[in-house]
């Protein structure tokens, strides 16, 4: 229903908008140039998500909104996490952490670029230590390439502690403005809830013509929380700020339909993940599509708020097909 909605939308505005937009570079990254990966998997825990960290010393100081590593999971579907952490200066490893994100992670038989956006800008500093964190539930394969750089160190988490790991070659992007992808940009100031987190909406995946698994996703946002997923239709649709209803929040698309959800409330084993959702938006084969916009921007309820609009607000994703 949802999907089907969805796309007798995009079949229908904009066709020939000639609103293409190229991927954003990384500000950092590394063993990034090639598809070469680690030919194991993690193990699986039955009891927690496994948890899986890399030493990152930055070499200017930089905002880290993002972060995408090289893997994929061939024998189940469920979520993953990326987040940053800062390091302890007594144990020398992964500290607290400081900012996370959540993405769908299907299975798939071939490993692919995948990430999220985090729930806080973060300014690392140059020449400071911290903590490239990677949740997931085992069966996953290894972010590294066999042959590659060497981040400085890497961890495992035991359950009660870190400790020293050695696959440390790292495949990573880390992105200093929110993820985007060919077609799909983001657009748009999101805006933060009562705890501090900051929901954003993003994809990992290209909008053309025949990608049935297209879908944007929505990460940080309040935990099991209703939520409005708004598609608009103006491929140029400004940001309007909501005022004193809501400071600081703003309508980044048009509104011609919106459709009720809500976010998870469990952790990347469960089958929905706190604070995310994602709407599927499968692109038919259907050549007449080139061309055709859709704008989606999520805006979660956030019960503690004092605001007389009690919603967050994501950036827009603009989903050009191409």
């Amino acid at each position: 229903m949802m999907r089907s909605l969805s796309f007798s939308l995009v079949a229908a505005v904009l066709l020939g908008a000639n609103v293409t937009y190229a991927q954003s570079a990384p500000c950092a990254s590394l063993n990034d140039s090639n598809t070469n990966v680690a030919n194991f998997i993690s193990s699986r825990n039955l009891s927690r998500p496994n948890s899986w960290g890399w030493r990152y010393v930055p070499a200017a100081t930089q905002i880290a909104r993002g972060l995408r590593i090289f893997t994929n999971n061939s024998f189940t579907t469920g979520f993953m996490q990326l987040e940053i952490w800062d390091e302890d200066a007594t144990t020398m490893m992964p500290g607290k952490r400081i900012a996370t994100g959540t993405f769908y992670a299907p299975k798939s038989a071939t490993a692919d670029w995948v990430g999220t956006n985090f729930d806080k800008q973060v300014l690392m500093q140059n020449g400071k230590s911290y903590w490239f964190v990677w949740v997931e539930i085992g069966w996953a394969t290894f972010p590294t390439e066999p042959g590659g750089t060497s981040m400085p160190a890497a961890a495992v988490w035991n359950g009660t502690s870190w400790q020293t790991a050695t696959t440390d070659q790292l495949k990573f992007r880390l992105y200093c403005s929110l993820i985007d992808t060919k077609g799909a940009s983001a657009f748009g100031t999101p805006c933060a809830g009562v705890s501090g987190s900051v929901g954003t909406a993003f994809t990992n995946l290209t909008p053309t013509v025949g990608n049935t698994d297209y879908r944007i996703e929505g990460t940080g946002l309040p935990s099991g929380a209703p939520t409005a997923i708004i598609l608009g239709a103006i491929a140029n649709f400004p940001s309007v700020p909501f005022g004193g209803v809501a400071p600081g929040c703003f309508l980044n698309t048009d509104i011609v339909v919106t459709i009720g959800a809500a976010t998870g409330t469990g952790d990347v084993r469960a089958s929905a993940a706190s604070g995310h959702l994602f709407l599927p938006l499968g692109i038919p084969n259907n050549p007449s599509l080139v061309g055709a916009y859709i704008g989606v921007q999520f805006a979660t309820f956030d019960a503690q708020s004092a605001n007389a609009l009690k919603y967050v607000f994501t950036n827009a994703v603009r989903t050009t097909v191409y």
